[in-house]
C-alpha cells in the first residue's frame, strides 16, 4: 500500500533547492526510518531505496551527503537486512545529531589556537551546518558577513535565521567581496562534498571567495560533518553538465552557475566531527592532522 505522508515529504526533499545538504539529509533519514518500520519485506525496502537512490540522481545529482546516506543503508540492508538497515540508520541519526556539537567544539579549539577572542566572518549560501555552530559560539561574534548567493539568493534565509539568534549580520551583494574581505578575520564556509583529493563541491562563489581571501592571507574554513567525506566515485564532467542551468529566451542565452569546485590549495582547514584537518604547518596539537589522513576516518 502506498503511503501518502512518506510520497509526500519525499517530494519535498526532491524540490527543495535551496536547503543545505545538512538540512536535507535530517529530513531524508527521517523519511527512511519511517519507511523501514513500516516496510513488510527487505525486498519492498530494498525497491524503495533503489528508487529513491534513482530520484537523487535526477533531483540532488551533486548533493552528495544525500547519497552517501541512501548507500550506507543499502549497504546495511544488503549484509543483515531490515533489522542492521535499521542500526545503520539509527547510528546515522545519532552521528548527525552530534555532529553540530563536536564540529562546534572543534571550531573553538582552532579559534583558541589562533588565540582568536572575538571575531568577524564571511560565509555564503545557506548552509545548516555553519548556520548551527554560529548559533552556538555567537558569544564570540562581532559581525557576519553574508553573501546573496544568486540567483537562488540562499544567503538571504542564512542571514535572516542568524539574525534571529541576535547575531549581528551583515547582508551584501555578491561583488563585494574586496570589501568584506578587509573587515573580516576569516572566511567560513559549508560544502556538499569534500573528495579524496581535498577538493570540495559547494555553491557557485566559494571558489571565488576562498582565492580572494588566500590573497588576502585570510583562513579559509569548511565547517563539515562525516557524511561529506565521500568515496563515491565522482565524473567531473558530470558536475559541468548538472552545475548551472541555462534558459533561452528569443536570443538570449542566460546561462546561472549554481555549484563549483574548489580547490584544495585555496582551503586552510577543514574542521568537521572527526577534528581539525589542516593545509598549513600549525603547531603540533593532536586535534591536528594533514588532510591525507581524513579519508582514513571515514
Amino acid at each position: 500500500m502506498r503511503n501518502h505522508k512518506i510520497e509526500d515529504k519525499l517530494r519535498e526533499i526532491l524540490q527543495d533547492k535551496t536547503s543545505g545538504a545538512s538540512i536535507l539529509s535530517q529530513k531524508l533519514i527521517e523519511v527512511i526510518k519511517t519507511k523501514s518500520l513500516q516496510t513488510k519485506s527487505e525486498k519492498e525496502f530494498s525497491t524503495f531505496l533503489k528508487k529513491l537512490q534513482n530520484d537523487l540522481k535526477d533531483n540532488h545529482p551533486l548533493l552528495f551527503q544525500l547519497h552517501n546516506v541512501v548507500y550506507l543503508i543499502q549497504k546495511s540492508l544488503k549484509s543483515g537486512g531490515i533489522k542492521v538497515a535499521l542500526t545503520e540508520i539509527e547510528k546515522i541519526e545519532q552521528g548527525l545529531n552530534i555532529s553540530i556539537q563536536k564540529i562546534t567544539e572543534n571550531f573553538l579549539k582552532w579559534l583558541n589556537l589562533k588565540s582568536i577572542k572575538k571575531f568577524s566572518t564571511a560565509t555564503l549560501s545557506y548552509s545548516g551546518t555553519v548556520l548551527n555552530v554560529l548559533k552556538n559560539v555567537r558569544s564570540k561574534i562581532h559581525k557576519v558577513y553574508i553573501f546573496r548567493s544568486c540567483p537562488n539568493c540562499e544567503g538571504e534565509t542564512m542571514a535572516e535565521k542568524l539574525a534571529e539568534n541576535g547575531i549581528n549580520v551583515y547582508l551584501v551583494n555578491d561583488f563585494a567581496i574586496d570589501y568584506v574581505l578587509n573587515n573580516v578575520d576569516f572566511v567560513l564556509s559549508g560544502c556538499d562534498a569534500i573528495f579524496e583529493d581535498g577538493k570540495i563541491l559547494n555553491k557557485a562563489g566559494t571558489s571565488s571567495v576562498f582565492k580572494l581571501a588566500k590573497l588576502s592571507d585570510k583562513d579559509t574554513i569548511v565547517l563539515a560533518d562525516f557524511l561529506k567525506i565521500t568515496h563515491l566515485k565522482f565524473d567531473y564532467k558530470k558536475l559541468a553538465r548538472n552545475a548551472f542551468t541555462i534558459k533561452r529566451k528569443e536570443k538570449l542565452t542566460n546561462l546561472d552557475l549554481i555549484f563549483e569546485l574548489v580547490s584544495a590549495e585555496f582551503i586552510s582547514n577543514y574542521i568537521t566531527d572527526f577534528g581539525i584537518f589542516t593545509n598549513q604547518n600549525l603547531n603540533s596539537n593532536e586535534i591536528i592532522h594533514p588532510t591525507s589522513k581524513m579519508f582514513g576516518l571515514r
